[in-house]
């Protein structure tokens, strides 16, 4: 069975993202571009785009979407900022900082086999 990965992120933003208020195109935008599946195990990819988070390994998540949207948007970014993120965890959350325009996140964990995850 074949799943439509790009209708499921159009379906996350759609339901979960602007229907609870957030409003910035550019967080919009990368939570649409940013393939989440990738980011978890394959056993998993059939939850990636639901309202929840998802267990990556080593007792982490991999963050619920509108947390991430939320917590993205909060920050009020211009787009010529750099920033950094302790606690990566699966880098799903530093990939959407990463697609905003000029920006330059870094990241850190301190987990050796989440970091191989990477």
């Amino acid at each position: 069975m074949s799943h439509d990965f790009n209708l499921s992120r159009e379906r996350m933003v759609k339901n979960q993202l602007i229907t609870r208020g957030i409003k910035d195109e550019r967080v919009l935008q990368a939570m649409s571009k940013v393939p989440r599946h990738l980011f978890i195990e394959d056993a998993l990819y059939g939850e990636a785009y639901n309202d929840h988070p998802v267990p990556i390994g080593e007792k982490q998540t991999i963050s619920q979407p509108y947390i991430v949207a939320l917590m993205t948007e909060a920050l009020e970014l211009k787009g010529n900022e750099n920033t950094l993120e302790i606690g990566t965890g699966s880098g799903w959350d530093m990939t959407i900082s990463f697609l905003r325009p000029l920006m330059e996140p870094w990241a850190g964990k301190n987990m050796p086999l989440l970091m191989l995850s990477w």
